[in-house]
């Protein structure tokens, strides 16, 4: 017997998938975080809001990281102008 349903895609599964969307959406609102965060009195020397602020500051650029990793791969996947565009901002 042979399986006949459809195969679903993942949820992480490339640009449009929750991971994505989740990145795209939380990126902005964790570095606004980190920037509200140091606005804070004691958060300029190590403590509490030092941590948390650059907490935030880690996972906005781990977000931004995914974003832009995903929308590279979707951009090379639409053909070769597109992919060289991509591949001429590469250094070796």
């Amino acid at each position: 017997m042979t399986n006949t349903a459809p195969a679903l895609a993942s949820p992480a599964a490339g640009p449009t998938g929750r991971r994505f969307a989740i990145a795209h959406a939380a990126a902005p609102v964790l570095l606004g975080a980190y920037g509200l965060i140091r606005l804070l009195p004691g958060s300029r020397e190590p403590g509490t809001g030092w941590t948390v602020g650059h907490l935030c500051l880690l996972g906005a650029l781990l977000g931004f990281g995914m974003v832009f990793r995903d929308l590279y791969r979707a951009l090379a996947d639409r053909g070769r102008a597109t992919a060289l565009l991509c591949s001429a901002t590469e250094r070796p």
